[in-house]
């Protein structure tokens, strides 16, 4: 078994506030039609809220393919930098123990 290359983990970067707000924002613009602008915003808010996968909040998975690109085209409209979806999960995550939460819950939360 071979040792990997850097054997000391990454640190997985969270969003800074300021990014979920540039990323809602844009959400809130995208589209024509308000339907169109409130699915996004509501996924993100989700995703934010509770660390989900992306594929969590959705239940037929002929809208999951739909809904992941419509995520991506605002994450890229946004400007935020390296935004994905699993991001939400690792600001969960670090925003846990910051607000006086214990480990063991950053731990257990989903994502």
């Amino acid at each position: 078994m071979k040792m990997p290359r850097d054997p000391k983990p990454k640190l997985k970067s969270s969003f800074p506030d300021a990014g979920i707000f540039r990323i809602l924002e844009t959400a809130k613009t995208y589209g024509r039609a308000d339907d169109e602008r409130r699915r996004p915003t509501a996924m993100v808010r989700i995703l934010a809220a509770y660390g989900l996968r992306i594929g969590d909040p959705i239940h037929e998975e002929r809208h999951a393919l739909h809904a992941v690109k419509r995520l991506h085209a605002v994450y890229r409209k946004s400007g935020v930098e390296n935004a994905v979806s699993h991001r939400f999960c690792h600001t969960l995550a670090t925003n846990i123990p910051v607000n006086g939460g214990a480990m063991e819950d950053a731990a257990n939360a989903p994502g």
